[in-house]
C-alpha cells in the first residue's frame, strides 16, 4: 500500500460539492477523496492542459477550419 501522508485542502461551492458527490457515486469509487485523487493523478499523468472545455472546443474548431482550408486549397490546385 502507498502511504499517503499529505493533505490538500480547497473550498467548493454547494453546487460544486453536490456535483462532486454525484460524480463519485456514478463512478462507484470508495470515497470522494479517492475520486479526487484518481482524477487529479490522471490529469497529471496524461498531461492534459487546464484549459476549459469551451476554450478547447474553440481551439479544435479553428484547427478543423484550417485543415478544411488546406484541403480545399490543395483540391483547387489539382483541378488547375
Amino acid at each position: 500500500m502507498i502511504r499517503r501522508d499529505r493533505t490538500l485542502v480547497f473550498r467548493l461551492s454547494r453546487d460544486e460539492y453536490e456535483s462532486l458527490l454525484t460524480a463519485t457515486a456514478r463512478v462507484g469509487v470508495r470515497s470522494v477523496s479517492d475520486f479526487i485523487r484518481t482524477a487529479l493523478m490522471a490529469t497529471i499523468e496524461t498531461g492534459v492542459d487546464h484549459k476549459s472545455t469551451p476554450s478547447r472546443l474553440h481551439e479544435l474548431e479553428q484547427r478543423v477550419r484550417r485543415l478544411e482550408s488546406a484541403y480545399l486549397g490543395a483540391d483547387e490546385l489539382k483541378r488547375a
